[in-house]
């Protein structure tokens, strides 16, 4: 039995689950310095604690309608690589995130729930809430899904943007 905690939030509505290792910290309000000339999903830079990090809308990268930055957006700051290197050295952790800081905007955050690795099925074939290739799996929560998220598949084509850069 291997039991992980997750965080969990919402993107328009959906339910999605990440794993508390990726999550650095979780900001109620960042002022977003707006960016352009990027990919459609990066939302800005934002200063925190003199540490410049990119916000990124990651509902846009899995094809959902477009955040709009407001009092009751939150923003999941995420580990760095190099902060999740003892993670990985361990075995504890496989999924990666940025080599640079980012943060997630999302709209609402919900409470932190512990589950077994067995209770995440596997995405079904007829699955169309997202892309399949961004999710890990689904746990079946009371009435509701949460989709656990693949923050590496999400994240990608923003490491993609950078090496381009």
């Amino acid at each position: 039995m291997s039991l992980r905690q997750y965080i969990s939030f919402t993107i328009d509505d959906i339910l999605f689950g990440l794993d508390i290792l990726l999550v650095k910290e979780i900001n109620k309000k960042l002022d977003v310095t707006p960016a352009y000339d990027v990919s459609d999903f990066v939302v800005g830079t934002s200063n925190l604690r003199g540490q410049v990090i990119t916000i990124l809308d990651i509902g846009c990268r899995l094809e959902l309608q477009p955040r709009e930055v407001t009092s009751d957006s939150r923003v999941i700051v995420l580990k760095s690589e190099q902060e999740l290197s003892q993670h990985h050295k361990s075995g504890r952790l496989t999924e990666h995130t940025s080599e640079d800081s980012v943060g997630i905007v999302c709209d609402h955050i919900g409470d932190v729930i512990e589950l077994d690795d067995r209770d995440i099925q596997p995405i079904p074939a007829n699955f169309s809430i997202v892309s399949a290739h961004f999710a890990n799996g689904i746990y079946q929560m009371d009435e509701t899904l949460m989709i656990m998220l693949n923050l590496g598949a999400a994240l990608a084509v923003e490491e993609a943007g950078n090496a381009t850069s």
